[in-house]
């Protein structure tokens, strides 16, 4: 005995059926793209966290550098030995600061390169007043 009704049957399970997978299908992806989308923005923060950190630690040394540059340019004003070799001291400190200023890991930043600038700059004035200090002395004598 078979029903009269048999294929009205068959497509209504057949669109259920249909429904049903695009149903489970939709959920599985999103869930799949859930999972996988934030996995891909934490290995972008963490490619950055990474990057920040080599930065940080960059900045931290030429920080260093930068203090024992100044300690240098201190002995200009302290007068204990002659110009020249506080000037030769002072050389080699910016010749370590510019060559940290060019491993910077940043390229774009140029504020390392302005430091060296700038302290090469105060090493020649520091220099030159010194050295006009020196030759009034000589001149009043």
């Amino acid at each position: 005995m078979k029903p009269l009704n048999r294929a009205e049957r068959n497509s209504a399970f057949m669109n259920f059926l249909l429904v049903f997978l695009l149903t489970v299908a939709t959920i599985m992806a999103v869930v799949f793209f859930s999972i996988r989308v934030p996995s891909k923005q934490n290995e972008k923060l963490r490619e950055r966290i990474a990057f920040m950190e080599a930065e940080n630690a960059f900045a931290e040394k030429f920080g260093l550098a930068m203090q024992g540059t100044l300690e240098a340019l201190a002995g200009y004003d302290s007068g204990n030995e002659p110009c020249y070799v506080t000037r030769r001291r002072v050389d080699r400190k910016l010749a370590d600061l510019n060559r940290l200023a060019n491993e910077n890991p940043d390229p774009d930043n140029q504020l390392y390169d302005l430091v060296y600038q700038q302290f090469s700059n105060l090493n020649e004035a520091k220099a030159k007043a010194k050295d006009l200090e020196t030759e009034r002395g000589y001149l009043q004598q």
